[in-house]
């Protein structure tokens, strides 16, 4: 299994040849890329804590560039799913199912809306956790 440093400086030298400008960020953030799409990135310290990135004005011009925060819970899991499909060791951060848990209304229990598109309500993990009343 890779482990983190090893991951990150793979990724270092990869983005070196294909996109030179993102290194100087995540040499900053210290953290290692794990997606980006339209209007959401992520990356991930060597701690495990995920940053966001969520472009709300995507697309609009003269658009603030968005800003880098801590992921909440749902953002986490989803970052790490879509991270362990390139890194399958990273599913080993991804949280357990409490037992009860029920499948989410949204995706019916599958972690997706389509075979391209996670869930956002659950954080791709197909389960939500019961709310105290």
């Amino acid at each position: 299994m890779h482990s983190y440093p090893e991951r990150r400086a793979e990724q270092l030298l990869e983005f070196a040849a294909t996109c030179p400008a993102r290194i100087h960020e995540l040499r900053e953030l210290d953290a290692l890329y794990l997606f980006g799409t339209l209007g959401m990135e992520a990356v991930m310290r060597p701690d495990g804590t995920v940053l966001v990135a969520i472009d709300e004005h995507w697309g609009e011009a003269n658009a603030p560039e968005p800003t880098w925060r801590t992921a909440s819970p749902t953002e986490r899991s989803l970052s790490i799913k879509v991270a362990s499909e390139r890194w399958p060791e990273f599913a080993e951060l991804l949280p357990h199912r409490p037992p009860g848990a029920p499948d989410c209304q949204v995706c019916h229990g599958t972690g997706g809306i389509t075979n391209s598109v996670y869930c956002g309500q659950c954080g791709a993990m197909g389960w939500v956790e019961e709310q105290a009343i």
